[in-house]
């Protein structure tokens, strides 16, 4: 009994181990519980907390070298020995990333300039002995050439520093502040980051404690800055790279953006927010912060509408997670454990109905005009209903096994994954007209992110279970449809009526490719001269033919292939009709028969309906927030 106790209270110690200086009450209840002090201080020692003074000095001398230097000084040394860690992941990119595997160089000097031990005890932790010294200066290089919001990156005109990337960390140290010293090349002037400048220099920052450090990024270089209010919240955005940007037209955008969003909330988080904009030739994509956002975008974006328009849907959809992830958060997701993985089966929540809201937030902001928003909305149906893969794993199992399967698709993902952004934004859609449905227009999705938010973040600033959305969703639609709506689409496959509940809205849902649907193989293919397959969906008729990823197709019936687009080999063959597939695999030809099938793909369009009765018309209206 007495040893399952001792063990129980270690679990809750170690649960609240970034919290627990900030809880002084806390302490004194479990000490008090303990009765006696050895007990007290013999859990503490299994897992210490300890205070000690840490700055950090970042140097890019050499930025051609692409190595970063860091210094991290230690004083008020307590511990006979410490521990050094490195994360392994950094929260909003659910991957293991090993970034310990860039470190080189790891030492340790006293004080005194004295040579410290300092070993590896295992792939991101080092374990110093101070040998009695109070203070020791740990140095280390890290290698950085992967430009992505998750990493870190140096050449000769920026710096970027996804933290969790390149600074180590003292183990049981981290709650305590920490002071950040940026040393610049020569030629460049600027250090962008949510930090809190520590004086007036630009380059010297506070840190709150390990949470806020790994969750600002850095950019250092000669940045063009935009600065912007909105919602009452000073704005800054760092544009790194050469682009033609207008900024009068982006910061009435992006203030149109931070408006609509704070006015469902009725409460910003911040005083200041940074937006850090990477031009990049390829690639794209951003990642969320508790105060700025990293964001990748082409240098032609500003000369497309369309291309602009996606990129502030990516704007709009990092914005919004200020206060769905950031705040409003599943309860794994924080205080966040770096050594391991953070599983929750809610990224159907955090992600997918960020994604409902990023497009919806600029069609209500004013930017995107209702059709384009609707066809946002049936695009994402659309996706859901053609890949074959979002039937075969419910929103529930892809969340939990988004470490091991979002982030490392192959090419069976489209045949056995579900994809937590777009059938979340579909399931998002769908919630919401339920709950407008039920309640007869009277609420709607909004009223439960605002009545959540306002529950578990300010209020109890605690994460949720999916039993509390579960209990907050009762709250609208009652006890029964909560829970059948979780059981059906959350953990479950079932497929919605689509037609039938946007019908009820007077909106007409129609498949473009019913009257017309084009003929296929099921193969994906990709390749010029030599075309080779790269998947083979699951649904298509050359899943049973025998072919294998990484064939390369020679010819069908009597025509060579040359291209990836096999619509004009197929062009007057009717449905039902077998060609012969001609294929290469290893230097070995070989042949398939191939039964011609339409394309199960869909492509939805959403109409309002002419004659909507008044119910109708106010649903759809209330949807469209077109009236309060």
């Amino acid at each position: 009994m007495l040893i399952s106790w001792l063990h129980a209270i270690k679990v809750e110690i170690s649960a609240i181990h970034k919290k627990i200086f900030l809880m002084p009450k806390l302490v004194i209840c479990i000490s008090r519980a303990c009765k006696f002090a050895p007990v007290w201080l013999f859990l503490l020692s299994v897992n210490p907390l300890f205070s000690m003074d840490v700055q950090y000095i970042l140097q890019m001398p050499q930025p051609h070298s692409h190595y970063f230097e860091v210094k991290m000084e230690l004083k008020d040394i307590s511990e006979k020995k410490v521990l050094l860690k490195m994360a392994v992941w950094t929260p909003g990119s659910y991957l293991i990333r090993e970034y310990a595997k860039n470190v080189e160089g790891v030492s340790a000097l006293s004080d005194k300039g004295k040579n410290l031990d300092i070993s590896k005890t295992n792939k991101n932790t080092w374990l110093l002995d101070p040998a009695g010294s109070k203070s020791a200066t740990i140095s280390y290089r890290v290698y950085a050439y992967e430009l992505a919001v998750r990493n870190c990156y140096l050449d000769d005109e920026q710096g970027y520093v996804n933290p969790a990337s390149v600074f180590l960390y003292a183990k049981g140290n981290e709650i305590k502040k920490a002071r950040l010293k940026v040393i610049l090349p020569s030629g460049w002037s600027k250090v962008i980051t949510a930090l809190k400048p520590a004086g007036t220099s630009g380059t010297e920052f506070d840190i709150e404690n390990l949470d806020e450090f790994i969750d600002s990024p850095i950019l250092c270089g000669n940045p063009e800055l935009i600065d912007f209010e909105a919602g009452g919240v000073k704005h800054r955005i760092a544009f790194q790279g050469r682009a033609n940007v207008n900024q009068e037209r982006i910061k009435s955008d992006f203030t149109k953006i931070v408006e609509a969003q704070k006015s469902l909330f009725g409460h910003h988080p911040c005083q200041n927010y940074t937006f850090i904009v990477h031009h990049v030739a390829q690639g794209g994509g951003g990642l969320e912060h508790s105060h700025s956002s990293s964001l990748q975008t082409n240098p032609s974006t500003y000369e497309s509408e369309s291309a602009y328009q996606n990129f502030l849907g990516l704007v709009s959809h990092e914005y919004f997670h200020l206060w769905n992830v950031k705040r409003l958060r599943p309860h794994p997701l924080g205080p966040f454990d770096y050594d391991n993985e953070n599983y929750t089966s809610m990224l159907w929540f955090s992600e997918g109905f960020t994604s409902y809201y990023d497009d919806f937030f600029l069609y209500r902001a004013g930017i995107k005009k209702k059709e384009k928003f609707l066809d946002v909305v049936a695009s994402n149906i659309s996706r859901v209903e053609s890949v074959p893969g979002m039937y075969n794993q419910s929103l529930s199992e892809a969340s939990m096994d988004a470490w091991i399967k979002y982030y490392r698709p192959n090419e069976n993902s489209q045949n056995s994954q579900s994809d937590y952004y777009t059938k979340g934004a579909a399931i998002g859609t769908l919630l919401d007209l339920m709950i407008l449905k039920e309640t007869k227009g009277a609420q709607c999705l909004d009223d439960l992110m605002r009545d959540m938010y306002g529950e578990f973040y300010l209020k109890k600033n605690t994460g949720f279970t999916e039993s509390d959305f579960q209990n907050a969703l009762a709250k609208k639609i009652g006890a029964a449809k909560a829970k059948d709506f979780l059981i059906r689409y959350i953990d479950g496959l079932e497929k919605p009526n689509w037609a039938e509940i946007f019908g009820a809205f007077g909106i007409r849902l129609t498949d473009r490719n019913e009257l017309s649907r084009p003929l296929t193989l099921g193969l994906k293919l990709q390749g010029s001269g030599r075309v080779v397959v790269q998947g083979i969906s699951k649904t298509g008729p050359a899943y049973h033919s025998g072919i294998y990823v990484g064939d390369e197709i020679i010819s069908i019936g009597d025509r060579k292939l040359e291209t990836p687009d096999v619509s004009i080999l197929l062009n007057g063959m009717k449905a039902g009709e077998k060609v012969q597939v001609m294929y290469n695999r290893g230097g070995q030809v070989r042949s398939a028969e191939i039964e011609v099938t339409p394309d199960p793909g869909r492509s939805f369009r959403l109409e309002w309906m002419d004659k909507a009765n008044a119910e109708q018309e106010m649903l759809r209206s209330k949807w469209l927030r077109l009236v309060p």
